[in-house]
């Protein structure tokens, strides 16, 4: 991130979520609408350092946190890692290494976890049901799932500064009787992990780079009294080239009904960065886009959005995105929250 003015072009800085994007909405463009498969991942970093190490691990949860986000559009993800290494078995390249104290090696029992292996239990028994989560920061990834009597969150923090969550609010609401945190960081040369542990809910520490899991214990079951639905809907035009002129593109969300929520998306490019506001309109609506820091990139290409008033949405939309000369409009969509 504290390379973004020297030409840093980073996938986990937007670049991952505007190429998925684009790919959807061509595919639907092509009426070939098909699962995407990302069957390797995180494998570009070469090295036997605990740095090297630690560059892996990040990768790996980065683009996880980020795939979690599309479980409509991904159905397989594979981080790049090897389990065993029967070729080179010490090399320092695998996650676990055979004991030498004995010939044969068949079970778990047989090996010895390195620094790698931490990865695993960074989310051991990360599983439940789907919880919605809204937050107001930038290179910030939140997924949240519910299980019984606990609720767990995975937060990814790609922004360059250590930050403190603050869940006390969340904590009241549902009942939650302590809070939990299992980390896997690099702190003073060396990649640490710490098992699961009692914080406070309201300054749960992530570092710069790090993927944490964080855990609510609550008194009784969450049940919660409604549903939403989420659907994704999206321009069939993508890569298109701003001269500085309003851009139309239509997207249809179906039956524009039981709206609790809607985003609007934009995937935009730009060499340089995006020194210039967007101007955007949905069916005449002025729309405002918040674009942050993308002036301070070099090369610019992310996502832009904006929470969008659902009583302007309607069945077929008109949006106008006016971009200073030299963008590129990668990608427009509608995100709906639908009470079925």
């Amino acid at each position: 991130h504290e390379r973004r003015g020297m030409g840093y072009s980073n996938y986990l800085l937007g670049r991952y979520e505007a190429i998925l994007d684009m790919l959807r909405a061509h595919m639907i463009k092509a009426d070939n609408v098909l699962p995407i498969l990302i069957t390797e991942c995180g494998s570009l970093q070469n090295g036997r350092q605990p740095s090297d190490n630690w560059l892996r691990l990040l990768a790996w949860n980065a683009y996880l946190t980020k795939s979690m986000q599309r479980p409509d559009q991904i159905d397989l993800f594979v981080p790049f890692i090897f389990l065993h290494m029967s070729w080179n078995p010490y090399s320092g390249d695998a996650a676990f290494t055979p004991k030498q104290d004995r010939k044969r090696h068949k079970t778990i029992d047989d090996f010895d976890p390195t620094a790698i292996a931490n990865y695993f239990e960074l989310w051991r028994d990360f599983d439940g049901k789907r919880l919605p989560v809204d937050f107001e920061r930038d290179w910030l990834d939140v997924i949240a799932v519910h299980d019984g009597k606990r609720i767990t969150l995975a937060v990814t923090n790609t922004g360059g500064r250590q930050i403190e969550l603050d869940l006390s609010g969340v904590a009241k609401r549902v009942d939650a009787s302590a809070a939990t945190q299992t980390r896997l960081n690099y702190h003073k040369g060396e990649v640490v992990f710490q098992p699961e542990h009692n914080v406070d809910a309201a300054a749960i520490p992530v570092d710069v780079n790090e993927t944490t899991v964080v855990r609510l214990i609550l008194n009784r079951e969450l049940a919660p009294p409604k549903k939403l639905e989420m659907q994704r809907h999206y321009a069939t035009e993508t890569a298109v080239k701003s001269l500085g002129e309003p851009l139309t593109f239509k997207v249809d969300v179906g039956e524009a009904t039981n709206l609790a929520l809607t985003r609007l998306t934009i995937g935009v490019h730009r060499r340089g960065g995006i020194t210039e506001p967007l101007a955007v309109e949905i069916n005449g609506a002025p729309i405002q886009i918040d674009t942050g820091d993308a002036a301070e990139f070099s090369e610019y290409f992310a996502p832009l959005d904006a929470t969008v008033d659902s009583s302007i949405i309607r069945d077929e939309n008109s949006i106008k995105v006016t971009a200073q000369s030299g963008t590129t409009i990668t990608s427009v969509q509608l995100v709906t929250h639908r009470r079925p």
